[in-house]
């Protein structure tokens, strides 16, 4: 073979490769950095083998993408960042009890991060734990900052005002009941899957999806990405569109609600929530 047609055909299988890399990148959107080393490591190895004629692009890559496919779910390189929603001083939502929105988050935040450690998910992390003041915008940047492979924001819902009416405690509603999942678009398809895997695994464990995100009135009207499991688009959302990792957050019940916030104080609506997400998290690792 003619060095030029040699060098064709190597510059060919590279072309390959940089497909096959970008057809890949959410495997590398799930590792830790020191784990992204070893992959790019064994890139460059390939890579080295192309350009030096001594194997094809498949079998360079083989190796890599078995790797990567290996690597992703090691739990415990697999740090997911649990973000507490609100704050003492900003608490948010008030339930039919008139408990505040924060107190829910911070229980079910713990229980969470109880439920990924069982699954081997040790080196996982709360944000806002303590319920000192904390920007929208630095939750996602301390995920970041700490090298996390996911973020997951632990919310209780409500409704919007027109429905709310004066009960014994505090205003409340009927309305609606159940919880909903949101993800940004803008933080790409990995989250996504992360909000499909966790939606299932709610309904799994016996929860029920809210549909009323989606109506179309002002302050609503959320696209469904899939109504039967309660998983919403919602591109603005702060927490989640300025992630560079898998975001999602989770609406467990809504508050306002009394029989939801019955079932949280006398039932076992947080043991479920919390094992349905950790459980979300194995599957989309897998």
């Amino acid at each position: 073979m003619a060095n030029s047609e040699r060098q064709t055909g190597n510059y060919s299988a590279i072309v390959q490769c940089e497909v096959a890399c970008y057809t890949h990148k959410n495997f590398f959107r799930t590792l830790s950095q020191s784990r992204i080393s070893e992959v790019i490591e064994g890139v460059f190895r390939g890579m080295l083998g192309i350009m030096s004629g001594i194997r094809p692009c498949g079998a360079a890559f083989s190796w890599v993408f078995l790797s990567v496919s290996a690597m992703a779910c090691s739990p415990e390189a697999f740090p997911v960042a649990i973000d507490v929603g609100h704050y003492r001083d900003a608490p948010g939502a008030t339930s039919a009890s008139n408990v505040s929105e924060y107190v829910y988050n911070l229980a079910l935040a713990r229980k969470t991060l109880l439920a990924l450690n069982s699954r081997g998910f040790s080196s996982s992390f709360l944000i806002g734990e303590s319920g000192a003041a904390i920007s929208l915008s630095s939750r996602p940047a301390q995920a970041n900052k700490r090298l996390a492979s996911a973020f997951v924001s632990i919310h209780h819902d409500s409704v919007q005002p027109r429905y709310l009416h004066r009960g014994p405690n505090a205003r409340e509603s009927d309305y609606a009941s159940g919880f909903s999942i949101f993800v940004s678009r803008h933080s790409g398809q990995a989250s996504a899957a992360l909000g499909r895997a966790i939606g299932r695994e709610m309904v799994d464990y016996g929860l029920s999806p809210s549909p009323h995100h989606a109506e179309p009135i002002p302050g609503e009207n959320r696209p469904f990405l899939d109504r039967s499991i309660g998983l919403y688009a919602y591109d603005g959302l702060v927490v989640l569109r300025n992630t560079r990792i898998p975001a999602v957050l989770v609406e467990a019940a809504v508050i306002v609600n009394p029989a939801d916030e019955r079932r949280i104080t006398s039932g076992d609506l947080h043991d479920k929530v919390a094992n349905a997400i950790a459980a979300g998290v194995v599957a989309f690792c897998k």
